[in-house]
């Protein structure tokens, strides 16, 4: 029952944010990228071998990845801030 490691390492090659990367792999493992790319549709590009579709794509999810940390990291610091505040009001 041990399954190959090949499909989680693929995976997680396929996570990366290397334009040629993944237009090679998803070119040479067509069967999995195609299953990924439910998950993450840049690859349906990478497949193809649309360069410039899959850098803007790889854009695109960086500003959506910056957009939610900024949001995390915005509540955090309100969260620490009232801490501190709430400290320094009862010393």
């Amino acid at each position: 029952m041990n399954q190959s490691p090949i499909p989680k390492v693929l995976s997680i090659l396929l996570s990366h944010k290397v334009k040629a990367l993944l237009i090679s792999l998803s070119a040479q493992y067509y069967k999995i990228t195609s299953i990924i790319a439910a998950r993450r549709p840049l690859l349906k590009s990478a497949i193809e071998g649309n360069r410039e579709k899959v850098q803007r794509l790889l854009v695109e999810e960086e500003e959506k990845e910056r957009a939610l940390d900024r949001q995390y990291w915005s509540r955090l610091k309100a969260e620490i801030g009232s801490w501190r505040y709430q400290k320094n009001k009862q010393s």
